[in-house]
């Protein structure tokens, strides 16, 4: 049984018709506000033309999480990405950076690795890989898994973890256990994921593992957390990696809410509260 306050979210979600569209009327953040941040101090720069957020963290301990927000490539922060943030930054002591990667109609794959590629190395001329952590949410946790496939390749530092919320991780969207998930899931429309998925990749190979991290190979990655909620339709694809992961001795924790939607953590539920302390020890640890 899922909390009551879970419960209604989903009925809301459902009566709201979300399910139409993945760009919805939400409020979006590209920079965050003081109230969003519960006091922490934060600066904005500037990385190929795209906002960069640096939220300070008061304690001393030595380390960054580098975000990826969640959207489909259609959306940038939204409230709930920044309150998140924010938390995390409270828990862990580590400083937190946030790209505004580019998104759509303007952006594409290409040109959001190749941001992230030029932050991460400048995050490398301060910290080495191993104190640095990715952490990202649907589309972002995507891109963050596809980033350190490609790091690897590269033969460059690695992040020390990865802490991926319910994951994007085939655009295709071709899993077939997809449509009777969709049954169950109050937010997400399959179809409309491919098609934002299809267009990111811009005319390019939809499998290429760094749009699709499915595709990629798992070897020499370093040590995963995945967070689902089963009424989501990312979910088969996500006990598919988790296959593929046990199958190569991969470190992957893997946590799982029965009856729970897409990237649930971040919102105010019990059972965000309740998974929370697991996301904060498997940082720090």
């Amino acid at each position: 049984m899922i909390s009551q306050k879970a419960q209604q979210l989903k009925d809301q979600m459902r009566q709201e018709r979300r399910k139409d569209s993945l760009d919805s009327g939400a409020l979006q953040y590209p920079i965050p506000s003081a109230d969003l941040l519960d006091g922490l101090d934060f600066e904005v720069t500037q990385l190929q033309d795209c906002q960069i957020t640096t939220i300070f963290s008061p304690s001393s301990r030595q380390g960054v999480i580098l975000f990826l927000h969640g959207g489909a490539y259609l959306r940038s922060f939204g409230g709930m990405h920044w309150r998140f943030a924010a938390k995390l930054v409270k828990a862990t002591g580590y400083h937190l950076v946030a790209p505004d990667y580019p998104i759509l109609p303007k952006g594409n794959f290409l040109a959001a690795h190749q941001l992230l590629q030029a932050l991460y190395h400048q995050l490398l001329q301060d910290y080495p890989g191993e104190e640095i952590f990715i952490v990202g949410d649907s589309a972002g946790a995507g891109l963050g898994l596809g980033l350190t496939m490609e790091l690897r390749d590269l033969k460059q530092p690695l992040p020390k973890k990865l802490l991926l919320l319910s994951p994007y991780l085939d655009v295709t969207m071709t899993n077939p256990e997809i449509p009777a998930k969709n049954q169950e899931d109050p937010w997400l429309n399959p179809d409309s994921l491919r098609e934002s998925g299809l267009r990111y990749a811009a005319g390019n190979d939809p499998k290429d593992f760094r749009l699709s991290p499915i595709y990629g190979a798992v070897h020499g990655l370093p040590p995963i957390m995945i967070v689902f909620g089963t009424s989501d339709v990312l979910y088969p694809d996500g006990q598919k990696f988790r296959a593929i992961c046990a199958q190569q001795q991969i470190s992957l924790q893997f946590f799982e809410e029965t009856g729970l939607f897409h990237v649930y953590p971040l919102f105010e539920l019990p059972e965000a509260e309740k998974i929370w302390p697991n996301l904060v020890a498997f940082l720090q640890g």
